[in-house]
């Protein structure tokens, strides 16, 4: 795999993280009424979104 489609790659992971949790936290608000365990959930998405994306951008530049 070259290193532009790793980085393309990290980019789409961490935008779709973060994506998926904000997703989750905003939906979660008036269907589920254990609002803190979506929350949670949502949370987890974001922190992992921010994590992957400068993991894989490491990877591309070794």
């Amino acid at each position: 795999m070259s290193t532009s489609q790793l980085k393309f790659y990290a980019i789409i992971a961490s935008v779709l993280c973060v994506a998926g949790g904000l997703v989750t936290i905003l939906s979660s608000q008036e269907i589920i009424h254990d609002d803190y365990l979506w929350a949670g959930i949502g949370l987890y998405c974001i922190g992992k979104g921010i994590f992957v994306g400068p993991m894989l951008m490491s990877q591309a530049k070794s």
